[in-house]
This record gives C-alpha cells, sequence and structure tokens, in this order.
C-alpha cells in the first residue's frame, strides 16, 4: 500500500517504523509490524482513503522534517539500525577473515587504494599483494 501512495518500490526500514508509530499515535490500530510493512485493523472501508491521506501526510512530515517526535524517533532507529548492520558486518568478516581486522597490526592497498589483505608483518602484506599481482609502491602497506 505504502508504494500506491507514493509510487515507490523500496522505502527504508526507518521510515516504515515511522509511519506504523505515526499511525499509532494518531489512533490507528498496528496488530504487526515487520521489514516490508505493517498491519493496520481498519473499522471501515472508508478508512482506507482516510489511512491514506495520514500516510502521505507523516510521509511529508519525515520529508520536511517538521514533526520533532517523528524526526527523532527516526533518528533513534535509523541510528540503531547502522550499528546492528555494522556489527553484523563486522561479525561476518571477522568470521572470514579468522580473527577481527584490528587485531592485524597491518594492512595492504593497491595504487587504488583498495584493501587487498591484512598481516601481523609487512612481509606478510607484501605476499599478500604479490599472490594477488597488485601494483603497489612503498606506500601500500599501512599500520593500523
Amino acid at each position: 500500500m505504502l508504494d500506491d501512495i507514493w509510487g515507490l518500490t523500496y522505502i527504508d526500514i526507518s521510515e516504515i517504523l515511522m509511519i506504523a508509530v505515526g499511525l499509532k499515535k494518531w489512533g490507528y490500530i498496528i496488530t504487526d509490524l515487520y521489514e516490508q510493512g505493517f498491519t493496520v485493523i481498519l473499522k471501515s472501508e472508508k478508512s482506507v482513503i482516510q489511512l491514506r491521506r495520514d500516510i502521505f501526510n507523516i510521509m511529508e512530515h519525515l520529508i520536511h522534517y517538521d514533526n520533532e517526535y517523528l524526526v527523532g524517533k527516526q533518528e533513534e532507529y535509523s541510528s540503531k539500525l547502522e550499528a546492528a548492520k555494522s556489527e553484523i558486518i563486522s561479525d561476518a568478516f571477522t568470521e572470514i577473515l579468522g580473527s577481527s581486522p584490528d587485531s592485524f597490526r597491518y594492512y595492504c592497498v593497491d595504487d587504488r587504494g583498495i584493501i587487498r589483505g591484512y598481516g601481523n608483518t609487512i612481509e606478510e602484506c607484501q605476499e599478500i599483494l604479490i599472490e594477488q599481482r597488485s601494483i603497489a609502491d612503498e606506500n601500500s602497506i599501512m599500520e593500523m
């Protein structure tokens, strides 16, 4: 339904959460909340028209930052979501490397500044660059 109102194919989860929170604050009954949307109980078919208007109004408030409560909550939830995503990515990368990237003493980059690997010695990083046939210079191995 949200994409019907705005013609969008993707709405950020923090916006979905805020629309649901805003609707609840405006008296709607929200019975479920998930990443792609939420469930609203309506009393009549006429309510659908009002619901669409209210969703539109909430999205307008979010776009123009003119509802302090909704904007504050959106920033709070966005911050929490970003922190969780960052932690999950870090956990997965630690799993891939076998230990945290921060546990290595050095990292090596190619001539475009792209990280090519991690090592505890300069020699380990030099080997990584040679194995990957990366174009490198003396500034390609950096301390963490």
